[in-house]
């Protein structure tokens, strides 16, 4: 199950208007899925979108408790009304028992007031017999390229991968590349030590993320050497939530006072130091700013053409908060996903898992939220 969050108006009169706008919410087109879409009060705001596999839903023992945990996610979001699409090659007796699924389930939390099937051929209603509305094979497809929102969207520079794997992939760098960050990294770690570091060795891998994160901002590469140290250096949570503490409008020197402070974590830290970092991932978290967010996105992209084994689990879990903090839960999912299939004891990369388990949006959309409510 992958929750997208995000709040938009989309004309809901005019089906082509959803149909077209989910694939870029979401940031590809999915296959042999049921996209669930919360609309909200007030004048049907799209809330919430789910996407789950087809073959989940038809699961007979996962089925209907993931059909009941996309229902709580959407109660949770204030759904007014619920549309459901799904995503196949053709609409058959599979399709429609999925969606069926959905249906019994969805019912307790709000109406599911239209059902939409996007296949190979063109899109139409599952459930339509009447070839005057719904033609054989769907109405076509292009029509759903050609909507405003779809225009709309393309103008303004946002694209849809083909699939879920083109659009989570990351880079690589080459061989020497990394040869040269690896050894880069085993110099830092002989220097200042393996995690936990002393304070001044934090200080040092904090001053590293700061330079590499200078050098994406004025749009210059970073060097696989210094790659290779700002690896190194965030195996140190410390140093890694030090990192997350740039991410705060007008952080100050924070992050350095983190990094330097008595102790691992937050022990020792001022409290205000530990306010700036509750305004990240708190209740009441603050919404990215992407002026900030998206450098760190960059750099961390960068490092993760970079790394290798276990030093790749930081990275992406870092990936995956952003993702989450921005709200696309299903990049998030995947990030974190890769994360614990290189080390499954990282313990930001279980928090962030059982997050997303939960369905725990970041604070700043629970308080957007409540406000709609």
């Amino acid at each position: 199950m992958e929750p997208h969050d995000d709040t938009l108006t989309v004309s809901v009169r005019d089906p082509r208007d959803l149909l077209a706008y989910v694939p870029y919410r979401l940031g590809f087109r999915p296959r042999d899925s049921a996209v669930v879409v919360s609309l909200r009060p007030p004048r049907s705001r799209v809330g919430l979108v789910v996407r789950v596999d087809l073959a989940d839903l038809l699961d007979v023992r996962r089925g209907r408790p993931l059909a009941r945990t996309v229902a709580h996610h959407l109660a949770r979001d204030g759904a007014e009304r619920i549309v459901v699409v799904a995503y196949a090659d053709r609409v058959d007796d599979r399709v429609r028992e999925a969606l069926d699924v959905l249906d019994d389930e969805l019912a307790v939390t709000a109406p599911v007031t239209a059902r939409w099937a996007v296949t190979a051929t063109g899109w139409s209603n599952p459930d339509c017999d009447d070839p005057t509305c719904c033609p054989p094979g769907g109405h076509p497809l292009a029509e759903l390229d050609a909507s405003p929102v779809a225009a709309e969207l393309v103008l303004a520079g946002v694209s849809v991968a083909a699939s879920r794997d083109h659009a989570y992939a990351l880079p690589v760098a080459d061989e020497p590349a990394r040869r040269s960050a690896r050894r880069a990294a085993g110099r830092w770690s002989t220097t200042h030590g393996r995690p936990p570091l002393t304070a001044d060795a934090r200080s040092a891998g904090l001053a590293a993320w700061r330079a590499a994160l200078d050098l994406v901002v004025t749009g210059a590469d970073v060097p696989a050497p210094a790659a290779g140290r700002v690896l190194a250096a965030l195996e140190d949570s410390t140093v890694r939530d030090a990192a997350l503490l740039c991410l705060v409008p007008d952080a100050g020197d924070h992050p350095e006072r983190l990094a330097a402070a008595d102790g691992p974590g937050l022990v020792g830290c001022e409290p205000a130091t530990v306010d700036a970092l509750a305004r990240i991932i708190g209740p009441r978290g603050e919404a990215p700013e992407a002026d900030l967010v998206e450098p760190v996105r960059r750099l961390l992209t960068t490092l993760a053409a970079h790394a290798a084994g276990t030093r790749r689990a930081p990275v992406l879990t870092l990936l995956g908060f952003l993702a989450w903090w921005t709200g696309d839960g299903g990049l998030a999912r995947a990030r974190v996903d890769a994360a614990l299939a290189v080390d499954g004891g990282h313990r930001l990369a279980v928090l962030l898992s059982q997050m997303l388990d939960a369905g725990m949006p970041p604070g700043w959309v629970r308080a957007e939220h409540a406000l709609l409510r």
